[in-house]
């Protein structure tokens, strides 16, 4: 499936797209089947609708600090590509 494709199909399901460019480079990292359903595409959402200011910062390094905590969890199974903390800050991108 091209990642062209893979935004049809995430429009169709009802996710709004504003920025196309943006999100052919998250699919291109992430890829289409790994951001369905998991805890990772929740948080990717949600960057895009909360307030980035020390909250958001907090959390962010709240998970690092587990993601550190808990080195023997496998984070790709919740979606989680290796450059997680970059995408969840847009607007450093």
């Amino acid at each position: 499936m091209t990642i062209d494709e893979q935004i049809a199909n995430l429009k169709a399901i009802g996710l709004q797209i504003d920025n196309e460019d943006y999100a052919r480079r998250i699919l291109g990292d992430i890829s289409y089947f790994r951001l369905i359903n998991r805890i990772f595409a929740v948080l990717l959402c949600i960057s895009h609708i909360v307030d980035h200011d020390g909250h958001w910062d907090k959390l962010l390094d709240d998970i690092e600090d587990l993601i550190a905590k808990y080195s023997n969890i496998d984070i790709s199974s919740m979606g989680f590509p290796k450059n997680w903390k970059e995408l969840l800050n847009p607007q450093d991108n």
